[in-house]
């Protein structure tokens, strides 16, 4: 029969949670920066680099915004500006975060408010005429 002491069993037991709390994390392998209003840009890693509309801070239930690799972005109370890569092109994208409403987080509430994908002139056409000011900074990973 083998005896455990109690204050054994705690010193293996406790570091065993966390370490299996720390590998659960829906955080653990991203790195989430916060937009506002429940919009982050999400990196899983130097290629993956969207924007996304996510019900809770680690992003478990997300809707694409800018479904490709974001190469600059910039932001305010109410918009968010983005250039991706698409592979074959850049592509521009506009997202009205301010007339979102917040109680109904769902797919077609949120792509009403998103002008893209766009070419350059179009983006820059839409940035001056709705007088939005903002400019395109580098995303830095």
């Amino acid at each position: 029969m083998i005896i455990f002491k109690t204050d054994n069993i705690l010193n293996l037991v406790i570091p065993c949670f966390i370490l299996l709390f720390l590998l659960k994390s829906c955080c653990f392998c991203t790195k989430n920066t916060h937009l506002g209003n429940h919009f982050y840009i999400s990196e899983y890693d130097i290629k993956d680099t969207r924007v996304m509309y996510c019900s809770d801070g680690c992003c478990n239930s997300v809707i694409d915004v800018v479904p490709q690799t974001v190469l600059e972005y910039d932001y305010n109370s109410k918009w968010i500006i983005a250039k991706a890569d698409s592979a074959l092109y850049y592509t521009y994208w506009i997202i009205d975060k301010e007339s979102i409403s917040n109680k109904t987080d769902n797919y077609k509430n949120i792509k009403e408010h998103i002008r893209g994908p766009l070419d350059s002139v179009t983006f820059s056409s839409i940035l001056s005429k709705d007088k939005i000011n903002l400019r395109l900074k580098k995303y830095l990973q």
